[in-house]
């Protein structure tokens, strides 16, 4: 049995400065630690409004090293300061080369880790392909604190990797009792009524017995509609957001 109180965060995040969008997330990492989560979810590529909707090469300069980036900074400092352990999206830049990425982030503040996304999307408002290569890190899971000393294994996939089932069943087999997605999901660019992810995750978290929760952009709404598992939704007094929230108790399944 492990046990662990998990939080993923939804919140708009359209300001043209990074450091804006970075506080605003911030201020909702610090109102998830309060209420007692140990493991907090951002969205996706959180330090700026979603980018790949157009083809344009000055957004390259957006991607930096993940020591070097600043969403990653200050998640090691909030995580170190809170001790929580934080997955962090981020533009990342490998010599020549560039990566959708996550760093996970221990509650010490060290990097424990980075997965690089390995599914992209192509499409109309989804045009990565051009500014990331298919990940080469392979999944990856890790252990983080939970309740009472025991330790959580986690598996965090990146957005679209959701749709492939193979990604949870993988993390699974390598042991994960938690699946994390941080999304740039919203709303469809092309179809406002669209709601392909509730019936994507549950493909994802049943068959695999593991828990699975999503963080997206956009207003917060009252029923949760970005993942399987019932969370409830915790409005913040911080911010225009809302902290999806999770008390996770139970034994993992097998996949």
């Amino acid at each position: 049995m492990s046990a662990i109180t998990l939080a993923a965060l939804q919140l708009a995040l359209g300001a043209a400065d990074e450091a804006e969008n970075i506080a605003a997330v911030a201020a909702l990492v610090e109102e998830a630690a309060a209420r007692g989560a140990q493991l907090i979810l951002p969205p996706e590529l959180f330090s700026g409004p979603y980018f790949c909707r157009e083809e344009d090469e000055a957004l390259f300069a957006r991607a930096r090293p993940v020591a070097e980036h600043p969403s990653v900074i200050a998640m090691q400092a909030l995580a170190a300061r809170l001790k929580v352990a934080i997955p962090t999206s981020f533009f990342e830049r490998d010599g020549h080369h560039y990566y959708n990425s996550l760093a996970m982030i221990g509650p010490n503040g060290e990097i424990m880790g980075t997965y690089r996304k390995s599914h992209i999307p192509d499409g109309p408002g989804y045009e990565e392909k051009y500014y990331f290569r298919p990940g080469n890190s392979g999944f990856k899971v890790w252990d983080v604190p939970g309740a009472e000393g025991a330790r959580v294994r986690v598996g965090v996939g990146i957005c679209w990797d959701q749709w492939y089932p193979e990604c949870a069943r993988v993390m699974a087999l390598m042991g994960a009792e938690v699946l994390m997605y941080p999304t740039a999901i919203g709303s469809e660019p092309y179809d406002s009524g669209a709601r392909h992810q509730p019936h994507v995750a549950p493909g994802d978290d049943r068959p695999c017995g593991v828990e699975l929760h999503a963080a997206r952009r956009g207003q917060p709404h009252r029923r949760r509609e970005g993942a399987a598992s019932a969370s409830m939704a915790i409005p913040s007094s911080a911010m225009n957001g809302a902290i999806w929230w999770r008390n996770m108790a139970r034994t993992k399944a097998g996949c």
